[in-house]
């Protein structure tokens, strides 16, 4: 590919498309024979049900002999429940049977039931004390038990071989598949392998120098120096975006030491989103900033004020109260619901026998400011109740400015 006059793009494709090709191949080849493993697992499959099929059959009849012998030697109740429960699952084991041995079964299924057949008959001579002809029913029971297992036993080796057999042909198509894939995988590395080397050869020196800047850069040294364009394909384009990514990453740097150390006017020459970014963030700065030295103006003007002002959210919880306040509370502590250090975080509901009437006036700053006096004791207070509201005329809760007035309020009824 080095002589034919390409683009990289071409190039990868070609190589990717030769790859691909020579994996599509490989893989079809190995889905064959996958093909073939399959089905000598299914065969395998089919004889292991057939040799639990033979087992089970096989023990099956032993336990109907052994109670057809216990029947004919106690002629208990019992030892023929349990004899004619074990023929059923025999009879039908059979059924399942002629779907694979159809002459086995037609072969085994009479001797079953003549022995059967013999040795109940032997049990009514027993009980017709006929010694000698129940003797011989059982003699010949006996042999047909034999003979069926016998047959059945032949059928268990036959079946145990074609086991063992299938299990060597599934471990021996494994074994080919096993080599196939090293052999191809080993093979296709190889020549992947060899593709590649030929076709990086002349490019690897771009490209590293380009990926030696962007692990620095990603690292956090971001200062670099911009990278050679000689060319115009891909690797140059690629060189070309890493020199305007880098000078915009490095102006980003400067913007954010800008901004850190506090200098938001600033010009940069950024572009696009991270332009609206930064221009939002720098606007929000300069917003919270202006909006600082006034909470800080407020702040102050709480702080130092000589009135008592106590400050709840919407949700009528008190979230501030000024020094004065406290050192006010604190005099009038004991007749408080809760210590003045605890008040912070509780609802203004405390301070009121019905708080739905002072919640219905205070949810509305429509209905603000509001003057009251409320009992605390025996002391009288008066509160004067004002809307606080956001920049955006966001009603945030009640300010409360209040005062103790009960000397005020008893000169005035004494005046009157």
């Amino acid at each position: 590919m080095k002589g034919l006059k390409l683009s990289i793009g071409v190039k990868i494709m070609l190589l990717n498309g030769f790859i691909l090709l020579l994996l599509a191949g490989s893989l079809l080849y190995i889905y064959n024979e996958l093909g073939k493993a399959n089905a000598v697992i299914q065969h395998q499959q089919d004889s292991m049900k057939r040799l639990e099929a033979v087992s089970t059959a096989s023990s099956t009849f032993s336990l109907l002999r052994y109670w057809m012998t216990d029947l004919a030697l106690s002629w208990q109740n019992e030892a023929e429940d349990n004899a004619m429960a074990e023929k059923a699952k025999l009879e039908k084991q059979f059924i399942e049977f002629k779907k694979t041995d159809p002459k086995l079964v037609a072969k085994i299924q009479p001797k079953v039931d003549s022995f059967t057949e013999k040795l109940m008959s032997s049990v009514d001579s027993y009980i017709d004390e006929n010694r000698v002809l129940g003797n011989s029913l059982v003699s010949e029971g006996r042999g047909e038990a034999i003979s069926i297992e016998e047959e059945l036993s032949k059928l268990l080796k036959k079946v145990k071989v074609d086991v063992s057999q299938a299990g060597n042909k599934v471990a021996e198509a494994n074994a080919t598949i096993q080599k196939l894939s090293l052999s191809l995988i080993v093979i296709a590395t190889a020549l992947g392998a060899f593709l590649s080397i030929l076709f990086s050869r002349s490019m690897s020196r771009r490209l590293r120098e380009t990926a030696d800047k962007m692990s620095l850069i990603a690292e956090g040294d971001i200062k670099q120096d911009d990278l050679t364009v000689k060319s115009n394909d891909e690797i140059g384009q690629l060189r070309i975006s890493f020199n305007k990514m880098s000078d915009t990453m490095q102006e980003i740097a400067r913007q954010a030491e800008d901004i850190a150390e506090g200098r938001l006017d600033q010009k940069y020459q950024l572009k696009g989103d991270l332009a609206d970014a930064f221009g939002t963030m720098t606007q929000q700065l300069l917003d919270k900033e202006e909006s600082d030295k006034q909470m800080n103006q407020v702040a102050a003007l709480m702080e130092n004020n000589p009135s008592n002002m106590i400050f709840a959210d919407h949700d009528f919880v008190v979230r501030y109260m000024n020094p004065s306040s406290v050192e006010t509370l604190r005099t009038i502590e004991q007749y408080l619901p809760v210590k003045v250090d605890a008040i912070i975080g509780q609802s203004i509901d405390i301070f009121h026998k019905n708080p739905e009437v002072q919640r219905k006036i205070l949810g509305n700053p429509e209905n603000l400011p509001h003057k009251a006096q409320i009992q605390v004791g025996p002391e009288i207070l008066s509160l004067s109740i004002n809307a606080n509201m956001d920049a955006d005329g966001n009603y945030l809760g009640p300010l409360v400015d209040w005062a103790v007035v009960t000397e005020a309020v008893k000169a005035e009824e004494k005046s009157k």
